[in-house]
């Protein structure tokens, strides 16, 4: 079967999101590498760079792989993006919901649009259809 070109927009947004998480998590474990020793950088503070860097790298590796999944139409991928776009529907509410910051609110906001829209978008019939379901 052909990919539906909506399939083909969220595995090519999908893996550009991921390759910049792998870039950014590169650069950050690159900044605990080189900058461990800096005086003016406490243990703890180092350490959370190296973590969130670590998080991203894998994050990104994944979404990635998800991206590739989706653009081969790979039956299993269906559900992984339903249970992964829910997941960021929650992350979203509870970021919404817990945090006082504008900016925080703004991308869960773009963040849940996002979500819900790739969700409905994969419920339909013809992308079920695409993927076996």
């Amino acid at each position: 079967m052909r990919r539906p070109r909506g399939i083909a927009i969220v595995a090519l947004l999908l893996g550009l999101l991921g390759t910049l998480a792998v870039v950014f998590g590169a650069l950050a474990l690159a900044a605990y590498a080189l900058g461990g020793t800096d005086p003016g950088i406490d243990a703890e503070s180092a350490s959370g760079v190296a973590v969130i860097g670590a998080t991203y790298l894998v994050i990104g590796v994944a979404q990635v792989f998800v991206a590739w999944a989706l653009w081969s139409l790979k039956r299993w991928a269906w559900w992984l993006t339903i249970i992964l776009q829910g997941i960021s529907v929650l992350q979203a509410v509870a970021a919404m919901a817990f945090t006082e910051v504008t900016s925080v609110d703004t991308a869960a906001f773009t963040s849940l649009a996002f979500s819900l829209v790739v969700l409905g978008y994969f419920l339909t019939k013809g992308v079920r259809t695409a993927f076996g379901r």
